[in-house]
């Protein structure tokens, strides 16, 4: 039973076919997932609203299995009532006054857990938060 009231913009259905629009695309590109850090692509996808877009933000979106998001803590609760995400496919990262987690290693571990370290993943360049040198060490540390 979910205990946070609905906001969301549009409907389960509207989601499943968005995912699976993506999803026939990742595949045509031989790919087996898609990495979004963008937070407008992310929002098209899923429908999470936050306050700071510019954040850093992780979706994952393999062909098969359950699409992962990776938030800062804070922004959780805002998972919970914008989009289906499950509990299980939101993973959050420390972000406060006194402690920065590591955001790239906590996403190599979501790669990790959800068993895409030897997948072909195509990667989203043009994020404000996630650039080209994020790109960089997230393969560092998942080769």
């Amino acid at each position: 039973m979910n205990i946070y009231p609905d906001c969301r913009h549009f409907s389960k259905k509207e989601y499943d076919e968005r995912t699976a629009r993506l999803r026939a695309a990742i595949a045509a590109r031989g790919a087996d997932a898609m990495v979004i850090h963008t937070m407008s692509n992310i929002c098209w996808l899923c429908g999470l609203e936050c306050v700071m877009p510019g954040k850093y933000f992780m979706m994952v979106v393999p062909v098969s299995g359950a699409v992962q998001l990776l938030i800062q803590s804070f922004e959780v609760h805002n998972a919970r009532i914008n989009t289906y995400l499950a509990e299980e496919q939101i993973t959050q990262y420390a972000l406060t006054q006194d402690y920065a987690e590591d955001y790239v290693a906590a996403s190599v571990r979501l790669i990790e857990k959800i068993g895409l370290t030897d997948a072909k993943l195509l990667f989203e360049m043009h994020s404000a938060s996630a650039g080209v040198n994020t790109f960089l060490r997230m393969k560092e540390l998942l080769c």
